[in-house]
């Protein structure tokens, strides 16, 4: 997921001539934060998903990569994991 995520942003964020830094600060996250997830070696949260679907005006579940052909699947928020490593939203894809 976290791959296609960043590709994503890093397309929007060049093809509308935005520096990380600006578009970190647009979002209340740190550059490097904003760099780990464009690189992919970061994973984003739920509401950083939401917000830049909304920003980009597409849906969550294109922006991460889950939409196969024609809608087969659905992506479906299940909680949040915590363990020593940080807070993960935990998503599941159901066939639709």
């Amino acid at each position: 997921m976290s791959k296609n995520f960043g590709e994503k942003i890093v397309a929007w964020r060049k093809a509308n001539s935005c520096t990380q830094s600006a578009l970190a600060g647009r979002f209340g996250i740190s550059r490097s934060f904003l760099c780990q997830l464009e690189k992919g070696s970061r994973n984003p949260t739920l509401k950083t998903i939401m917000s830049f679907a909304t920003e980009l005006n597409i849906s969550a579940d294109e922006l991460i990569g889950t939409q196969v052909c024609n809608n087969e699947f659905t992506l479906l928020w299940c909680g949040t994991h915590v363990d020593n490593n940080g807070q993960y939203d935990v998503f599941r894809k159901v066939r639709t």
